[in-house]
């Protein structure tokens, strides 16, 4: 299978570039992005017009990994979640929030510490 820019898929197809660079940000049309370029497997084109015209999906339902780049040869996988470094890490982030919503207004960074003496302004 061979992939073919933005242009040579509107040069070979039926769309515009303007509307398959709109299926691709839509999540509509089958994509991959190299560097800076959005690479099209070459029957992404035609595949989004037949769900189109059948009133179907024209996505898969599942969510794809990262190492999968929309070509058939490699299989779709699903999100596992929040690995235990990545829960870890939201944890400690969560534990550092509550903190400093805790905090004293005056800026002391204990409860059990005596507030500092406001000065009064003279006006």
């Amino acid at each position: 299978m061979g992939w073919l820019t933005i242009r040579q898929a509107a040069k070979n197809g039926p769309l515009s570039e303007a509307k398959i660079r709109d299926g691709i940000h839509s999540g509509e049309i089958q994509h991959a992005k190299v560097g800076g370029r959005y690479l099209l497997p070459e029957n992404a084109v035609e595949e989004y017009l037949g769900a189109m015209l059948r009133g179907g999906p024209t996505c898969p339902e599942e969510t794809k990994g990262q190492n999968c780049a929309g070509s058939k040869n490699e299989a779709a996988t699903t999100s596992l979640g929040l690995t235990a470094a990545e829960a870890g890490s939201a944890a400690r982030a969560r534990r550092i929030g509550e903190k400093l919503k805790r905090s004293s207004p005056n800026g002391s960074t204990s409860d059990s510490e005596t507030p500092a003496r406001v000065i009064p302004l003279k006006s």
